[in-house]
């Protein structure tokens, strides 16, 4: 349900995406007139209470900040009381561009809850092969190898809609697994594959999604580089939090380190490999992501 004064975007993981505020019900009004022209039947959702992804990028109460991050190294994105998220990124053609390729999920003693990660090489149509996963490889616990399919899926409302509930940590954490109708496609299909995780704290969903903003005209490219975005539905105590993410969003202390993720490369040619050099620079292991830290 909308209420005015509530942010929602439009359009999201299209070319044509963009934010606005909701000044009043009825029919819906917004705040300002809308940048592009949007068919008949777009998404339009609410805001969430964060934002982790593109490329990348995070959106908190309104406020959108960018960062960067050293490829293809797991990183901690944030940690709360229940679970532990980190996520790793990949370039684009340029070192401006990075995108989320996995998220990692596990309780704070480091033991896995769900592994997240785009397939690579998705194909431009899906496949006939319903119900099998062909947008994420997602791993449950200590499974050696990602789901193939549902094998005791709840089927919704919508053809072909269907999911899977987990709970973990005597109820603490939930996880649901499935996929769900999106018009227009996020990747490749009418249907969009999802993890959503539920904590006390902390309930986000990780979903792909391709990369259109970036290239608008290029439906290969977007496509080549389809990656995985990351929802925050729902947060409490967020200054409790630890990790990348509460620094940036500004409900902790922010760190020398973390504060380098938020400059951008110097060169955007790559030629000077930013990632490794920030590494050099930039040591993960300071960040308080276990010990005695009270949360």
């Amino acid at each position: 349900m909308f209420n005015a004064g509530d942010d929602v975007i439009i359009g999201y993981g299209t070319a044509q995406q963009e934010s606005n505020t909701i000044a009043s019900i009825g029919s819906i009004i917004l705040t300002t007139p809308l940048q592009y022209t949007h068919a008949a039947g777009v998404s339009f959702m609410m805001s969430s209470s964060a934002v982790a992804g593109s490329d990348p990028m995070t959106r908190y109460k309104g406020k959108t900040i960018k960062f960067w991050l050293p490829n293809f190294e797991l990183v901690p994105l944030l940690r709360t009381r229940h679970l532990s998220l980190h996520g790793s990124t990949f370039p684009g053609e340029s070192c401006v561009y990075q995108w989320f390729e996995r998220f990692v999920i596990s309780e704070p003693s480091g033991h896995p809850i769900v592994k997240v990660s785009v397939k690579r090489g998705i194909l431009p149509h899906a496949s006939s092969r319903m119900g099998l996963f062909e947008q994420l490889d997602i791993t449950l616990r200590d499974e050696a190898s990602p789901m193939v399919t549902l094998d005791r899926p709840i089927y919704g409302d919508a053809a072909g809609a269907a999911y899977q509930d987990y709970s973990l940590q005597n109820g603490n954490v939930r996880v649901r697994v499935g996929r769900q109708y999106h018009h227009p496609p996020r990747v490749n299909s009418p249907f969009y594959e999802y993890v959503y995780v539920e904590s006390p704290e902390l309930s986000f969903i990780i979903s792909p999604a391709h990369a259109a903003n970036e290239y608008p005209d290029d439906a290969s490219k977007a496509l080549e580089y389809s990656h995985v975005d990351m929802f925050i539905m729902d947060m409490s105590g967020e200054e409790s939090f630890l990790g990348i993410l509460p620094e940036i969003w500004g409900v902790t202390p922010l760190s020398e380190e973390v504060e380098a993720f938020t400059q951008p490369p110097e060169d955007e040619t790559c030629s000077s490999a930013f990632a490794n050099d920030l590494k050099l620079r930039v040591p993960l292991s300071p960040l308080p992501m276990s010990g005695s830290a009270s949360l």
